[in-house]
């Protein structure tokens, strides 16, 4: 008996007949007087193989689906990266705004505290001024 593969790519068998069964069952040949081409076979049909079952065929699934989420991963890191980034400036930039507040409230404290203390200081010499016109006076 000769084994063959379905063609339908599982390793199921199908089993053929050989030749000696064909000899046996076909009675009506007359084997007494026989020809070469009564000798004769059909070639059999090409095993046929599976080739995403064998195992390169799972090495290299397994590696495009390592590569996949391979890549996803990364693909989210890259996305993490760029919120982190976009949390940052905008940490940076609210941070510059305060900070240029701060500056801009310091310089007009600082403007007013020089123009009281100008304002007290010519009080001072007018005061200084009549005090010596005063004495000048006397």
């Amino acid at each position: 008996m000769i084994v063959e593969f379905a063609n339908d790519h599982d390793y199921s068998s199908t089993v053929k007949p050989s030749a000696t069964d064909d000899i046996e069952n076909n009675g009506d040949k007359n084997w007494k007087k026989y020809t070469p081409n009564m000798l004769k076979r059909k070639k059999s049909a090409a095993l046929c193989v599976n080739t995403t079952d064998t195992s390169q065929g799972v090495i290299n699934k397994k590696i495009s689906q390592w590569a996949e989420a391979k890549t996803k991963l990364e693909e989210s890191r890259m996305e993490g990266v760029l919120e982190e980034q976009k949390v940052k400036l905008k940490h940076t930039e609210e941070e510059h705004k305060l900070n240029l507040e701060i500056k801009k409230t310091k310089s007009e404290f600082e403007l007013e505290c020089m123009k009281e203390e100008h304002k007290l200081k010519m009080e001072i010499l007018k005061l200084q001024k009549d005090m010596l016109l005063k004495n000048v006076k006397q």
